[in-house]
């Protein structure tokens, strides 16, 4: 039996669009699959860094200017303004009467800080920016060499304050939270 001319060349034709669309789709559906993985990649990489970044910044170290000090005239001290008083409940007058309260102690602010060494500082709340101040640079969250610090933060919609004070003992990892609301820095060890 013979076959047609035309009949084998439909045949060809019909072999050839099916091979071309068999490789369209195994080319959408593999470019598709790759495209997938590099964008999970590359999210990936930018998470990493993000957190390396969050995790260890590199201190921006700036030098000091140093003015001399003028010396200091001896100020007579202020009186200590009153605590104001709570009225005692029964329970209350009685343990008044009977035991002093004494007033808690910061042993920490206390004790010098001892110099050479590093600590390292985590910072979270509500700041833009926070920078450690020192007659030793200006560093932000990460390793910084021991010392007492000037917290100075920038909270949304303000320019940077004093928010208050650090103390960075070495081989310590100390925890600073801000307030926007307080505009307050507060160190946790």
């Amino acid at each position: 039996m013979t076959v047609p001319k035309s009949d084998v060349q439909r045949a060809r034709i019909a072999s050839a669009v099916a091979a071309t669309v068999s490789a369209f789709i195994v080319f959408v559906s593999g470019g598709t699959l790759v495209g997938i993985l590099w964008l999970d990649q590359k999210q990936d990489s930018e998470m990493m860094e993000a957190v390396e970044a969050a995790v260890a910044p590199e201190p921006v170290v700036v030098q000091p200017v140093v003015q001399p000090k003028p010396k200091p005239e001896p100020e007579p001290e202020p009186e200590p303004e009153p605590e104001p008083e709570v009225a005692p409940t029964p329970r209350r007058a009685r343990r008044a009467a009977s035991q002093p309260v004494e007033q808690p102690r910061d042993v920490m602010a206390e004790q010098p800080v001892p110099t050479g060494g590093r600590g390292v500082v985590v910072v979270y709340g509500d700041a833009d920016r926070v920078e450690f101040v020192s007659t030793q640079g200006i560093f932000t969250a990460g390793a910084l060499p021991s010392g007492e610090y000037v917290i100075k933060a920038t909270f949304p919609d303000s320019d940077p304050v004093p928010a208050g004070v650090a103390r960075i003992f070495p081989d310590q990892t100390v925890r600073v939270q801000c307030s926007a609301a307080h505009e307050r820095c507060r160190q946790f060890r």
